[in-house]
């Protein structure tokens, strides 16, 4: 998230892509207001895949969604309609907290058309598949700067791709990410892609008056316009088997929760990197957040660059949701495994108080399973 960056300035930011850009064949990212009743998904076998990766659901409309990721491995499970609202707070030791904005994180499930029906089919028949999403949608700001970051992770029934992860910033300035995971001729690929400022283009529009009268209208330079960004070319690589991405990976210890397990691990593509995340439960602990009062179970989220992989200089050090560094603890509802408090580090050196101690807690929810609320 970038949230954080609003205490750091502008000058940290790395901006990303175009209003309105959609690559060919990708999907919606937005969420229905109602999920339709679905069965469990036929994931389409083509060469050299496997049936390890499925999505079913739970009968009836509001049964909760699960994304299976092969023997061992603990699965994603969704709610429908859940959506839950998070206060962002920083801590500036002697100066107090500060609240610099709000999270809504919410996921469900939508059956979306696979393509245009063909036309030589006498009953045209559109094919459907089932999108299970996950998606959190950060806004705040801070001293004139302003910042809304939409994060959305889809995952679909198929081989290719099979999650489609989303990064967009809009605001004060812009930028958009993109990654797919997925089977490809037999093998496990991430694809990801960027956006920049267009460099040098022969757009007029993106030119600027000179500020000599004497001067020529030239192409702009680094403006901040999301406009004027264009995307770069995509990256492949190869990933080990069950990689997810950075936002599925709180709904994998979300299910540890539920399910009962102590600790697993499991590799996270983020950017052109692989992380290894190993999730550790801990103990249980009451906390007081502005929805209430809630018995908690502890999940620690550690990181380290996968075996093999080389650091450089983007990627010593992990950095994860909300812009946390390092190890993230996340407290679930020791009942139902709904998130109430996230906790982390800044890398944000500030005078006098280091870096900033981030806390995102629980404010209002609604569509969460049967059986959560704060303690009396």
């Amino acid at each position: 998230m970038a949230l954080w960056t609003l205490f750091a300035g502008p000058q940290v930011l790395r901006p990303l892509y175009p209003a309105g850009a959609r690559p060919a064949g990708d999907v919606p990212a937005t969420a229905p207001d109602k999920a339709p009743a679905s069965t469990p998904a036929s994931v389409p076998k083509a060469e050299g895949s496997t049936r390890e990766y499925a999505i079913t659901t739970e009968p009836g409309e509001d049964g909760p969604v699960r994304i299976e990721r092969g023997d061992g491995e603990v699965p994603l499970i969704l709610p429908r309609g859940e959506e839950l609202v998070f206060d962002v707070i920083i801590d500036l030791g002697i100066l107090g907290d500060v609240d610099v904005g709000d999270v809504t994180l919410s996921s469900g499930l939508e059956r979306t058309p696979r393509g245009l029906p063909s036309s030589r089919d006498a009953q045209r028949k559109v094919e459907m598949f089932d999108r299970a999403w996950i998606k959190s949608v950060a806004q705040g700001g801070y001293a004139g700067y302003e910042v809304t970051q939409t994060i959305t992770a889809n995952h679909l029934s198929q081989d290719w791709p099979r999650i489609l992860y989303k990064d967009q910033q809009r605001g004060s300035e812009n930028r958009e990410r993109e990654l797919k995971i997925g089977l490809r001729d037999g093998h496990t690929t991430a694809e990801y892609r960027n956006d920049h400022h267009c460099q040098g283009c022969s757009d007029k529009t993106h030119f600027v008056d000179s500020v000599w009268a004497w001067g020529k209208p030239s192409h702009c330079k680094k403006c901040k316009l999301a406009e004027h960004r264009v995307w770069k070319e995509p990256g492949h690589r190869e990933v080990p088997k069950q990689s997810i991405d950075m936002l599925s990976a709180v709904y994998v210890a979300r299910a540890m929760v539920e399910l009962g397990v102590k600790e697993t691990s499991f590799p996270l593509v983020d950017k052109q990197r692989v992380w290894r995340v190993k999730v550790q439960q801990g103990g249980r602990e009451r906390h007081k957040v502005p929805a209430g009062t809630f018995e908690c179970a502890q999940m620690q989220l550690i990181t380290s660059l996968e075996p093999g992989e080389k650091p450089d200089g983007d990627s010593k050090n992990f950095q994860g949701l909300f812009g946390i560094q390092g190890t993230i603890r996340i407290f679930f509802d020791a009942k139902t495994g709904v998130p109430v408090l996230i906790q982390g580090q800044l890398p944000i050196p500030v005078p006098f108080v280091g870096d900033l101690d981030l806390s995102v807690q629980l404010k209002s929810y609604k569509g969460t399973p049967k059986g959560f609320g704060p303690k009396r």
